[in-house]
């Protein structure tokens, strides 16, 4: 605490970025000379390595989402370490009926960026809301080659999160580090999300080879986007990427009851804000 107290002070020799926070309590941005190395952060104990985004729009009435589930839980496993799936329920299929498909998983966000990508088909992706062969919009069967090429190629942004969490009032504090590789022309927004695993519900399916069908009871929904921290499409972290700066973000907030904590991630990443692709993403489980 006592090294934190005296960061602040020193904010004022360092450029500058406020923001302030959806749902946030007193949040901040903030850049800092990150070659003084101290208790703050220290870049060269932080590998740099490019993570890619896989979205993955979905519903529990689409009978064909729970194989998609599979090929992007596949493909996280190939690309271990470096692809992070995030499951979006949106759209027609994921509209709540009655009974056992009572469930509701969307979400403000995940309905803003359906809205925002104009997606139309289920399963549908994205892959770093990165264009490939002249479409964003990536059915299951291009998920694999289009991750494939742009995963290997080196960072342009390096990340790291901290996450404190206080069991009894249910308080988060999330501190998102975000240092730029490379000089990148352009405005650059952070986005932090919650993710939620294990959750229990009814799934239609066709395939009975992949569970029971037409409907499967009891389905374990993994990777949900539960929220976003900070608004559907974050916040400005820099007008002017610098190099020799950190971009710090740091959120507080109160985690819904009825999230299974545990079983909870924090989700961050850096995009560009004309072309909305995304440049790094990291996640982070909110009890280690």
């Amino acid at each position: 605490m006592k090294v934190f107290k005296i960061f602040l002070l020193l904010l004022p020799m360092f450029s500058l970025i406020f923001f302030s926070c959806t749902k946030i309590e007193a949040p901040y941005a903030a850049a800092r000379n990150a070659n003084i190395k101290d208790t703050i952060m220290n870049w060269d104990t932080i590998p740099a390595v490019r993570k890619v985004l896989l979205e993955d729009y979905t519903g529990h009435k689409c009978v064909n989402c729970p194989e998609a589930a599979i090929t992007a839980r596949a493909l996280e496993e190939l690309h271990a370490g470096k692809l992070i799936v995030m499951a979006v329920h949106a759209g027609f299929y994921a509209l709540p009926g009655s009974g056992d498909y009572s469930l509701d998983l969307r979400t403000q966000a995940g309905n803003d960026w359906n809205n925002e990508f104009k997606l139309a088909l289920y399963p549908s992706g994205m892959v770093n809301r990165k264009e490939f062969g002249s479409s964003v919009i990536l059915g299951p069967g291009k998920w694999g080659s289009s991750v494939e090429q742009i995963i290997t190629l080196p960072p342009d942004v390096q990340m790291k999160i901290t996450n404190k969490y206080d069991s009894d009032s249910r308080q988060l504090v999330s501190t998102i580090y975000n240092r730029f590789i490379n000089p990148l022309a352009g405005t650059f927004t952070l986005t932090v999300c919650i993710l939620e695993d294990s959750l229990i519900g009814a799934q239609k399916n066709n395939n009975p080879n992949i569970g029971p069908y037409p409907d499967w009871y009891n389905y374990v929904f993994n990777d949900v986007l539960r929220e976003s921290l900070n608004g559907s499409f974050g916040e400005v972290l820099t007008t002017s990427p610098d190099t020799k700066l950190t971009y710090l973000g740091r959120f507080n907030a109160t985690i819904d009851p009825s999230y299974v904590v545990k079983n909870c991630w924090i989700l961050a990443f850096v995009s560009n804000s004309a072309t909305r692709e995304i440049i790094q993403v990291e996640k982070k489980k909110i009890i280690p």
